[in-house]
Formats: structure tokens, sequence, C-alpha cells
């Protein structure tokens, strides 16, 4: 399984409920700068739950903007962040449902029963690597070592003058992580 960012947290709890309940059926995990603890999680994302100032936020900002804001908040160097990127994260966004859809994912980031989860990391007993943006400034680098310290079998690896999103800024970089941690 492998997971970035929200995805990364999605990842944490899936395999928590596949090593719980259906041992064996999980290998391996990739975790790619991701939410973990609720200490950590960004600002912008926790304003998205205040009522009336969540909702004003999503829906008075044009689709393209917060994407654009986004992606320069998520890479190290926006000089790489493209036309198509920014459509491609807009889209989403902008369909029928979209700006409701990310409320409502946003009033719902922190699970009530986080801290019963983190307690769990401990549990994952699959190899996992860790990659992790060293210029990360959505989720702080220092998780990447939290996850490193809690998780028994894993390895961390860092991506200099990088942000959040390794596999998009740094693709030349993290894919032969992936792939030679696959093959091991």
């Amino acid at each position: 399984m492998v997971g970035n960012s929200y995805g990364g947290a999605l990842s944490l709890y899936l395999s928590i409920l596949l090593l719980e309940n259906e041992p064996g059926r999980l290998r391996s995990l990739i975790l790619i700068d991701a939410g973990a603890y609720k200490e950590y999680i960004p600002g912008y994302v926790k304003l998205i739950g205040v009522p009336v100032i969540g909702s004003a936020a999503i829906y008075l900002t044009p689709a393209r903007f917060m994407a654009r804001s986004i992606l320069k908040l998520a890479y190290y160097d926006d000089k790489r962040i493209s036309k198509t990127q920014i459509d491609g994260y807009a889209a989403p966004i902008a369909s029928p449902g979209g700006k409701h859809a990310l409320l409502e994912t946003g009033k719902q980031i922190i699970p009530p029963n986080i801290d019963e989860l983190v307690a769990k990391y401990k549990d994952i007993n699959v190899p996992t690597l860790i990659i992790w943006g060293r210029q990360d400034k959505i989720i702080d680098p220092i998780v990447g070592n939290l996850l490193d310290q809690a998780i028994p079998n894993s390895t961390l690896r860092w991506i200099e003058q990088c942000g959040h999103v390794p596999q998009e800024e740094k693709p030349e970089e993290t894919v032969p992580l992936v792939l030679d941690f696959l093959a091991s």
C-alpha cells in the first residue's frame, strides 16, 4: 500500500485494520510525507473544520487559486509547478460537489480515535518505507522521524530540496527508492 499526505494517513489507518483483521494480506507499506499525528495537521486544514470560517474559505475561493496556493506551499521549487498540474488539482475542486466534498473531508480529517490509532503504529510489522521531502512546509519533517521511530520495520529516506509531494517534484529520486524497496 502506498499513500502520500492524507492518502498516507489513510494508508496508516488501513494498514492497522488489515493487520488486525486480515493478517498476511498487507505485505509492505510506503508512506510519503504522510499525515500521522494531530499535532502536525496543517493550520489551514484545521480551519476548514471551523464553522462558517471553513465554509466561507472553501466556497468563496476560486478553485484555480486554491490549487495554485496549495501547490506553491507543497513544492520546494515552485518553478516546477505547471499549468497542467494547477488545472489537474483545480478540476475536482471545481466539479459539482467538489467544494462540498473538500469541506466535509476537512471536517473529518482527525478521527475521534486518533490517539488509539497512533498507539497502534508500533503494531505495523510489515516492511515500511517512509519517504519525506526535507523542506516539507505542509507536514513538518519531524513526523517522518516520529513514524520511523514508531514503526518497527521502517526505513526513512529523505529527499533534499523537496517539499510535500516528492513523487511529483522529484520523481527521478522518489521512483528509484520505491522500486528498490519493492524489489527487496
